[in-house]
C-alpha cells in the first residue's frame, strides 16, 4: 500500500516544476491580478480529478474552492495566490520571477509566501485523493 510521504516523494519533480511555474507567474498586489496564478491551480486540480469552483467578486482576483469527499471531518486550506511587488530588480541577487534553484533553495518572489504554501496544499490534496480513497472519496 502505498503512503502519504511515498506519494509525495514521487511527485517532487511535478510539485517543484508547479511552484517554479506559478513563481515565473507574476502576480503583485498591486494591483492583484492572480488570474493566471488560478489558472495553473486550477489546472493540477483539474489533473487530480478534484472538483472545484471559481469565485470572483472581482474578476482579477479568483479565488479557488476545492472540494473532495464528504461530511465530516473538514479540513481547510487557505491562502492567498498574490505576492508583494519586486520593486527594483537590479537589487535582487537572483531574478524575482526566475524561480532560480541553487542547492535546494528556489529563488523568487511568493518562492516562499504563499506560493510554496499553495504547492504543499496541492500536493495534500492530491495525496488525500489517490492514497486515502476510501476515506476521501471524490464527489
Amino acid at each position: 500500500m502505498d503512503t502519504v510521504g511515498s506519494y509525495i516523494e514521487r511527485q517532487r519533480a511535478a510539485l517543484v516544476g508547479l511552484l517554479a511555474n506559478l513563481v515565473r507567474t507574476p502576480s503583485p498586489n498591486p494591483p492583484g491580478d492572480t488570474r493566471a496564478v488560478a489558472d495553473l491551480i486550477t489546472a493540477r486540480l483539474r489533473e487530480s480529478a478534484v472538483d472545484f469552483q471559481v469565485l470572483a467578486d472581482e474578476p482579477r482576483k479568483p479565488n479557488i474552492i476545492a472540494r473532495i469527499g464528504r461530511g465530516r471531518p473538514e479540513l481547510l486550506f487557505t491562502s492567498h495566490m498574490d505576492t508583494a511587488p519586486a520593486g527594483n530588480r537590479r537589487a535582487w541577487r537572483h531574478d524575482p520571477f526566475a524561480a532560480e534553484i541553487v542547492g535546494v533553495r528556489m529563488y523568487g518572489r511568493g518562492a516562499a509566501d504563499a506560493k510554496a504554501s499553495l504547492v504543499a496544499m496541492l500536493a495534500a490534496i492530491g495525496a488525500l485523493v489517490e492514497v486515502l480513497p476510501l476515506q476521501c472519496s471524490r464527489p
